[in-house]
């Protein structure tokens, strides 16, 4: 996979559709992989439909703004940034509405006329104030199960993805989650400019194929002939409360099937949908693992974090499995 479809074609952006269109033509025929030609027709798609290729160039455009204070969890990686506009644009903006609003209340403090005092009367009577009842919260525990359950359920179905260069040699290593029979979904960072990918499950290696990738939303499906392991069982974030508790399983710096214990710091609303952040620790080689409710359903794909603070750790929502290609 590449991070400049203008120069997977070999052709530079002032190109129009048809010339696109017949170099794509061109290198479909000569490709021999199914790697190549899937990310060939991902070329075409994009950069033939004046709506995507518009998107793309701005995309690309944005690739230049400064992103060094973001990390993302995944070794010796330099693809995928992509996903970390949606968020970096977010807390940005919160940002600065929080900083103007602070100005905007100082100025209003320090100029506004001073209030007259008012006068108190003390009245020798006690009045009865009745108790305020506590709020009838919702249970987001009723179905817990305890840690140790949770991963002898969840753990098998979390693989380790490793991208292999030219020469056989593992280049990039992140993690993957099993969610259907024989596919793995991961981030599309992780496999970026592999040649071949590999997929580790316990002491077994398998060779994957790449399916629908999304690398907007920076999801990529692999597709693992011999694979026989247990699909995850999926939630939802439409039933996600800030404060519950959540479980992050991935290969941080390679230690597969590492379990670590947060909550959900927050659910940042995005233009796509709502991106998880989450105090669970996540390291490089956790991209594309998985993020578990307390009742062991897989809610997010571990993707990204920020090293200006500690425990800023973000997660992709399960529901776009569901919209993969298709916005």
């Amino acid at each position: 996979m590449t991070r400049d479809l203008y120069a997977l074609l070999g052709v530079t952006p002032e190109e129009n559709a048809e010339t696109i269109a017949a170099v794509c033509a061109r290198k479909l025929d000569e490709a021999l992989d199914h790697n190549t030609k899937v990310v060939l027709r991902h070329a075409r798609e994009v950069l033939c439909n004046p709506v995507s290729r518009a998107a793309y160039d701005t995309r690309q455009r944005e690739k230049s703004a400064p992103l060094d204070s973001w990390q993302l969890p995944v070794e010796q990686s330099s693809g995928g940034l992509r996903h970390v506009r949606l968020v970096l644009t977010l807390l940005i903006g919160l940002l600065a509405l929080g900083i103007s609003a602070w100005l905007l209340a100082k100025k209003a403090k320090t100029t506004a006329a001073p209030a007259k005092r008012p006068t108190y009367v003390v009245v020798e009577q006690t009045v009865p104030v009745p108790a305020t009842p506590a709020p009838n919260l919702p249970s987001t525990a009723a179905n817990a199960v305890n840690p140790e359950t949770l991963y002898a359920a969840a753990a098998p179905s979390v693989v380790v993805v490793e991208s292999m260069n030219a020469n056989g040699q593992p280049y990039s290593r992140g993690s993957g989650v099993v969610i259907g029979q024989q596919t793995v979904i991961t981030n599309c960072h992780v496999i970026d400019r592999a040649i071949t990918v590999k997929v580790k499950s316990g002491a077994s290696e398998f060779s994957a194929s790449s399916g629908t990738s999304d690398t907007y939303l920076d999801l990529c499906i692999l597709q693992v002939e011999g694979l026989s392991v247990p699909e995850v069982r999926r939630g939802s974030t439409k039933t996600l409360q800030v404060g519950q508790t959540v479980y992050a399983i991935g290969a941080p710096q390679g230690l597969d099937r590492t379990l670590s214990q947060g909550l959900i710091s927050a659910l940042r609303e995005t233009p796509d949908g709502t991106v998880i952040q989450t105090s669970a620790a996540i390291s490089p080689g956790s991209s594309g693992g998985g993020l578990f409710d307390a009742e062991g359903r897989l809610i997010g794909i571990t993707t990204f974090q920020t090293k200006l603070g500690q425990n800023l750790n973000f997660a992709l929502p399960v529901d776009w499995l569901e919209t993969m290609r298709t916005r």
